[in-house]
């Protein structure tokens, strides 16, 4: 990477509704009720800080 030379990041809002979605595929697929209802708690928590940034 040279002086000067832009690089492209991913704002907070993108990345949590990303991790929000990832995880509640996770939980779709997940093999164990156990591992569902942790994925899910992530999905839900990652969609809240998303909706907090937005607000």
């Amino acid at each position: 990477m040279s002086a000067g030379e832009r690089v492209a990041v991913e704002s907070n809002v993108r990345y949590y509704a990303r991790r929000a979605a990832y995880e509640a595929n996770a939980a779709a697929k997940a093999v164990t009720p156990e591992a569902a209802i942790r994925r899910q708690a992530l999905a839900e928590m990652f969609a809240r800080k998303a909706q907090e940034l937005c607000a």
